[in-house]
């Protein structure tokens, strides 16, 4: 956003995470990550930054789905910029009888083989 006065505003977001503590099981938090995703594999921290604040965004509730990473195919950004693909017998295991009118979905892909992905 940008200020009264035209400056572009700046603003610093910051999380915590409790790694220990009292009635709390130790953890260590780069292992817990790398559990949910392949955050390693990234080539940037700021590449990083991005995937953790997909882990925030509002989604509906309710509307989770466990999928095998045999069931993923990456495919190269062409055409599909920002978007990818899901085989008509995969989106009626997920959406049951909505799934003949659905036109687009947002999806959050959480894979520790993988990494994650949005569309």
């Amino acid at each position: 956003g940008f200020e009264f006065y035209g400056r572009r505003s700046q603003c610093l977001r910051m999380r915590y995470a409790a790694t220990s503590g009292p009635g709390l099981p130790a953890i260590h938090l780069q292992t817990e990550l790398e559990r949910i995703a392949d955050f390693a594999a990234l080539p940037s921290a700021r590449k990083a930054c991005a995937r953790l604040e997909l882990m925030q965004s509002p989604a509906a509730s309710g509307r989770a789905y466990e999928r095998k990473a045999h069931e993923f195919e990456l495919i190269s950004e062409k055409a599909n910029i920002g978007c990818g693909f899901i085989p008509d017998a995969i989106l009626s295991d997920c959406l049951g009888k909505s799934a003949a009118s659905a036109v687009a979905i947002q999806v959050r892909v959480f894979a520790p083989h993988l990494g994650i992905f949005k569309g």
